[in-house]
């Protein structure tokens, strides 16, 4: 009884501490410029330790009915109950992205006009993610998307540097969890924002030689899905979610539907 109060107390508190060791050392974000990777972490982070701060309050504010509740027989029902959890999830990806803005972003690289063409909007994904339910209503996790990367193809004047062009995108979000019901079956709204680091790799289609450039930037996920619970602790999850990327790459976005398997601690 006392090492699982004890393990409600230290999960949250070492959540807000991790976040808020990252604020500090993460560049914060000025007003009217793009975000780059750091002061994107630093904003998400940020989000974060507020997430934290807020589940671990509903937590100790509810600390007392779970005490209770522990002090009977357990529950095979309790699927509101506050806890950790794990998350491994297949995805469908449609990318929303302007071709004639990745061509300008291009231009700079390549001088000259340039046509940039996908050859396909569509893609895959693995999800995985992490969290805590502190509240019946309420859970915060860390989650992370790779997502399969999108080929292209670029033209420029001149024909020599025809160009293939690879970008793949890998988005790392702390997001926020309402449930609308605490059932077996349970609809749940999503919030969350976080970094979404892209790497654009192209290669010269006459000797094959090329680069790689990375970038990360400020994004914010928003969605709903439903968590069906088969047991106590094994929960089927589907979810469908909007990935916007909210700064420096903002023709650049994700709709992502996705399926998996949840474990409860």
């Amino acid at each position: 009884m006392k090492r699982c109060v004890a393990v409600r107390r230290v999960g949250p508190i070492a959540i807000v501490a991790l976040f808020s060791l990252l604020v500090v050392h993460a560049t914060p974000a000025r007003a009217g410029t793009a975000f780059d990777g750091p002061q994107a972490a630093g904003a998400t982070f940020g989000a974060g330790a507020v997430a934290g701060m807020i589940c671990w309050t509903l937590e100790l504010g509810t600390q007392d009915r779970w005490r209770i509740e522990e002090e009977v027989e357990q529950r095979d029902d309790d699927f509101e109950r506050t806890g950790w959890y794990g998350q491994l999830a297949g995805a469908y990806v449609l990318e929303f992205i302007d071709e004639g803005e990745e061509a300008d972003r291009l231009q700079e690289v390549f001088p000259g006009p340039v046509d940039f063409e996908l050859d396909s909007r569509h893609s895959g994904g693995i999800r995985v993610a992490v969290g805590r339910r502190c509240h019946e209503r309420l859970a915060v996790e860390v989650e992370v998307e790779w997502i399969a990367p999108y080929e292209g193809s670029l033209d420029s004047a001149d024909k020599s540097k025809l160009r293939d062009i690879q970008i793949a995108p890998v988005a790392s979000t702390v997001n926020a969890k309402g449930y609308l019901l605490t059932g077996r079956i349970q609809p749940y709204l999503l919030a969350g924002v976080g970094v979404l680091s892209v790497s654009t790799e192209s290669k010269n289609t006459a000797d094959n030689k090329g680069g790689t450039k990375r970038t990360g930037q400020l994004a914010v996920r928003g969605g709903g899905g439903v968590d069906f619970y088969l047991n106590r602790n094994w929960v089927l999850n589907f979810g469908v979610d909007y990935l916007y990327s909210a700064t420096n790459l903002e023709y650049l976005d994700f709709l992502t539907v996705s399926t998996g398997v949840q474990y409860r601690f």
